[in-house]
């Protein structure tokens, strides 16, 4: 009787031995692991994701603003409010103080004057679109001219300033009173054209139907329309 009391007393301490080996081997298992993983973590750090051009593009306060206003000028200038033929032109005034939406039959731009003046300088200002007018008129005269006549023109660069100046420092103006617009216009033709040819393009480049204009006789009729 005594023989069969003792008897599973054993079994359960031998059963606790075992249930303790197990833990222990358990446990050492899981500190096995964390150590493998540390190593490949100290070994390989975590790359984090690369942000994509489009997710860049929003990661600074200022760039956000910006292209939230580029992307608010963009959606306007995709819809042209009228319908337009050639040489005319449409302009909407922007919610933002001085910004000009510009648009033609077939293209669009933004004007707005510089910081100095109280604008945002979001696009050229009025003299310098008409600076540019002038430039690519120029630009295009010669390089017809030169093709017309085979000259070997090969590019062409202009730079052009405006001015108002005192009409009695004017040597060649009609005005001699108050103040005169003044355009510089400076050419650099690329090519292997001798001087003659030069001087010729030089003769061209003011008789652009846009110099011609500026240059002439011009009259503006301006009337109030109720809507477009």
């Amino acid at each position: 009787m005594y023989y069969r009391k003792i008897e599973p007393l054993k079994q359960i301490a031998w059963f606790l031995n075992l249930s303790k080996a197990s833990f222990f081997l358990g446990a050492l298992s899981i500190a096995l692991a964390l150590v493998i993983s540390s190593r490949k973590t100290a070994t390989h750090p975590k790359v984090q994701k690369t942000p994509n051009l489009k997710e860049k593009r929003f990661l600074t306060k200022d760039r956000f603003n910006f292209n939230s206003l580029e992307k608010k000028e963009n959606n306007r200038m995709n819809q042209t409010p009228i319908p337009l033929q050639e040489k005319e032109v449409y302009l909407k005034s922007g919610e933002e103080y001085y910004i000009q939406y510009i648009f033609s039959k077939d293209h669009a731009l933004v004007a707005d004057e510089p910081l100095s003046v109280g604008g945002q300088n979001k696009g050229m200002s009025p003299y310098e679109l008409l600076l540019s007018a002038l430039a690519a008129c120029t630009s295009m005269t010669l390089q017809m001219y030169a093709r017309r006549k085979n000259w070997p023109l090969e590019k062409i660069e202009i730079k052009l300033r405006h001015e108002k100046i005192h009409a009695k420092d004017c040597e060649n103006c009609e005005s001699q009173t108050g103040m005169v617009d003044k355009i510089e216009k400076e050419i650099v033709l690329h090519g292997d054209l001798d001087e003659a040819q030069r001087q010729r393009l030089l003769e061209i480049s003011e008789k652009c139907p846009v110099h011609r204009t500026l240059t002439s006789e011009t009259k503006i009729f301006t009337k109030a329309v109720s809507q477009f």
